[in-house]
């Protein structure tokens, strides 16, 4: 019992002096990486406690060659650091490489001799960074031959190599952005022209991708091209009518209508207000003149009625059509 206790801890103490002889990458903790991969994929190789590390300075080379596996994981030790360099692959056609140093992704490197405006190198240490020097392409989408240099001079603004921690925002000077690209978030991005009547992915340009139905584009902005295309576009007590907003009258309800019946009424029911009653004058010229008109179309002798008399029928019948309205 107690020699099986020995060898686990001999085990895991050689794992513990492993993982301890393997440097920290630089600015590692602000690094975005699967860390759960990285410790399965150290604890895979045994934290590289059986390659061996070559004491190296700025400027050395590390010389891999792809086609032989031994050749594609390269161990060095500077400054008293051990750093595992794994190779993990290169595009052909976009020109760069993957590496993993102490397990941690570089992501895309490019080669300078293609893409100086990109990232070309990898700051693994506070004084050094990984730098592509040339790779040998053997044929069309294949290569074999990868130098890269241990390049003791970190990059710095101005230098005219795109070095990690250098972005297109951070430094122009080394990481511009080329023609047609602007840079965005620090990155280059495609840059969309509004007006070039090319409608682009994500582009908020009515000029060159146009409005929806019912709209046009004015001054860059889509507005209705009418006043209204539906009911929605006025006011609460308008419709929309051929494309104009209209007052909506609303019939009168039931309770707002009511009947008279003639039947249920007398002159006696009618009391007119002060505003209904009417002033009757009778012109005593147009009484003389029917009373000649009777006297020439009758030509007789017949004697007029005694004035006082007409007067009395003439007074009952205007006091008979005052009763009417009270």
């Amino acid at each position: 019992m107690k020699k099986y206790v020995l060898i686990v801890f001999i085990f895991l103490l050689s794992i513990f002096v492993a993982k301890a002889q393997l440097a920290e990458i630089y600015n590692e903790e602000n690094l975005d990486f699967d860390r759960d991969y990285r410790d399965n994929y150290l604890a895979d190789y045994n934290y590289f406690s059986d390659l061996e590390f070559v004491i190296t300075s700025g400027g050395d080379k590390l010389h891999m060659d792809t086609s032989t596996t031994s050749q594609t994981l390269r161990g060095i030790n500077i400054n008293g650091k051990n750093f595992a360099f794994d190779f993990i692959g290169c595009d052909a056609w976009e020109r760069y490489c993957s590496f993993r140093i102490n397990g941690v992704p570089t992501k895309k490197t490019f080669d300078p001799n293609y893409h100086p405006d990109k990232q070309t190198s990898f700051r693994f240490d506070e004084d050094y960074s990984l730098l592509i020097e040339t790779v040998n392409y053997a044929s069309v989408g294949t290569f074999d031959i990868i130098d890269i240099i241990i390049d003791g001079s970190v990059s710095s603004c101005g230098d005219s190599i795109c070095g990690e921690g250098e972005t297109c925002s951070s430094c122009t000077q080394d990481c511009g952005c080329s023609s047609g690209y602007i840079c965005e978030s620090e990155q280059c991005v495609e840059e969309i022209i509004c007006g070039d009547n090319i409608c682009d992915t994500n582009e908020n340009c009515c000029m060159d991708c146009g409005c929806g139905s019912g709209y046009e584009c004015i001054s860059n902005s889509c507005v209705l091209e009418y006043e209204c295309i539906s009911d929605s576009d006025c006011n609460n007590d308008e419709a929309c009518v051929d494309n104009e907003c209209e007052i909506v009258l609303l019939p009168p309800e039931e309770n707002d209508t009511a009947t008279l019946d003639s039947t249920d009424l007398t002159i006696s029911d009618i009391t007119p207000t002060e505003q209904d009653k009417v002033e009757i004058t009778v012109a005593p010229s147009s009484i003389e003149e029917e009373k000649e008109d009777k006297v020439i179309e009758t030509q007789s002798d017949v004697p007029e009625p005694p004035p006082k008399e007409e007067s009395t029928v003439i007074q009952k019948i205007i006091a008979w059509f005052f009763s009417l309205f009270g």
